[in-house]
């Protein structure tokens, strides 16, 4: 997605879920791809996830943006 982005110069993604002032950028993108890997390799440990949403245990923040996993996704 990042090289579609890149090669066409979009400036921003609307996701299904866009609110406000939540556009999808390169950097949005890949800072969350960055930090998906962290947590994947078991470099950043992720906090309780207030609810269990969709029954995932586990949660990391970014710059506005929250990634919710389960430990049984680390390596």
């Amino acid at each position: 997605m990042i090289s579609i982005i890149e090669e066409n110069k979009i400036k921003y993604l609307y996701t299904g879920h866009h609110n406000e002032n939540n556009m999808e950028t390169v950097h949005k993108i890949k800072d969350m791809l960055a930090l998906s890997k962290n947590v994947l390799s078991g470099n950043t440990k992720g906090d309780d996830n207030p609810g269990d949403t969709f029954g995932l245990k586990l949660a990391v923040e970014g710059n506005g943006y929250r990634i919710i996993y389960n430990e049984s996704a680390i390596k």
